[in-house]
């Protein structure tokens, strides 16, 4: 015997139902209200730039673009203290000193961001950002990040250092690949040594238990292929970033993408110039790039090919 009933919608607007619905609500009010978690936290809404920029670029969706860049802005206005990152903001207050969640998923969010909307406040953020992590939070003598910063209002006896995902992806290995790609955009050398130095510490780990470290494995991977770089140069953005749609249609997961017009300080850029006045495509691999082009098919089939593996060992300059 089925006890259940279906009702339609047009039944709740029953008088006697709303009427009912009204007494219950007046009761239920009287009583204390269930605590409700409504604090905004620096790292939860790092993961999240990242997915919505990701979402935006390649399923070229605005909305989800505006609310990465919205996140953003809040976090810069209400949540960074002499530089620093905050942790926690709720009723209009911000406080806790930031732990290496908030840099590392929030540096994470930035450079998706950057390679989305091609923003170069974006970048020259995370890098500020980088720095700063990497001051407070590195392990000089075995490599590595502590989980919090060397001052602050965390006080705890001994300060802790993990590799392993749980619910969220490790952030160690999340600060490993942020470092590799913005070695690739940057070419600093100190980068990718500290990207490096990282994934050594970590690598008897691994071979134990591969599966704990999944994503270690990501930016191992990353490291191991041959990274590529794709700079495009441009006096018409609008006709670049219609290039790179078709682009980012294809999966090629261990690269990075940059666009600006001649003259761009950033160093992937510097040097690389318009051919015929049109714009202009570099692809590179490791940082060696091949003969530029502005043959939109050729663009395309050099991006494709590039998505071939090309293993190296991790002591191997990139």
């Amino acid at each position: 015997m089925n006890l259940q009933k279906e009702f339609e919608w047009k039944e709740k607007e029953n008088p006697l139902i709303k009427n009912s619905n009204k007494i219950l609500f007046e009761v239920r009010e009287k009583r204390i209200h269930p605590l409700k978690d409504d604090k905004i936290l620096t790292c939860w809404n790092g993961l999240m730039i990242h997915s919505m920029a990701m979402a935006a670029r390649i399923l070229g969706e605005s909305k989800y673009l505006k609310s990465a860049q919205e996140a953003v802005k809040f976090i810069q206005k209400n949540m960074v203290r002499d530089g620093h990152l905050l942790r926690r903001y709720r009723d209009g207050e911000a406080k806790f000193v930031g732990t290496l969640d908030d840099y590392a998923y929030l540096i994470e969010g930035l450079i998706e961001l950057y390679q989305t909307d091609f923003n170069n406040d974006w970048l020259t953020w995370a890098i500020e950002l980088q720095d700063i992590q990497n001051k407070l939070f590195w392990d000089d003598k075995d490599g590595g990040y502590f989980f919090t910063p060397k001052e602050g209002d965390v006080n705890l006896i001994v300060r802790t250092k993990e590799f392993i995902d749980d619910a969220r992806p490790n952030s160690n290995a999340i600060a490993a690949l942020n470092l590799m790609q913005l070695y690739h955009l940057t070419y600093r050398e100190e980068y990718r040594k500290l990207a490096d130095t990282l994934m050594m510490s970590v690598g008897q780990l691994i071979e134990k238990a591969p599966e704990a470290y999944g994503q270690t494995m990501v930016a191992l991977d990353y490291r191991t292929d041959t990274a590529k770089q794709v700079a495009i140069i441009s006096n018409d953005i609008e006709e670049a970033r219609s290039l790179l749609k078709s682009v980012w249609k294809m999966f090629n997961p261990n690269a990075v993408y940059a666009l600006g017009s001649p003259g761009s300080k950033l160093a992937i850029m510097e040097g690389k110039s318009l051919i015929n006045d049109k714009t202009t495509a570099y692809i590179c691999e490791g940082t060696v790039c091949k003969a530029p082009t502005n043959s939109f098919a050729e663009i395309l089939e050099e991006i494709k090919s590039s998505q071939e593996y090309k293993l190296k060992p991790l002591t191997q300059q990139s």
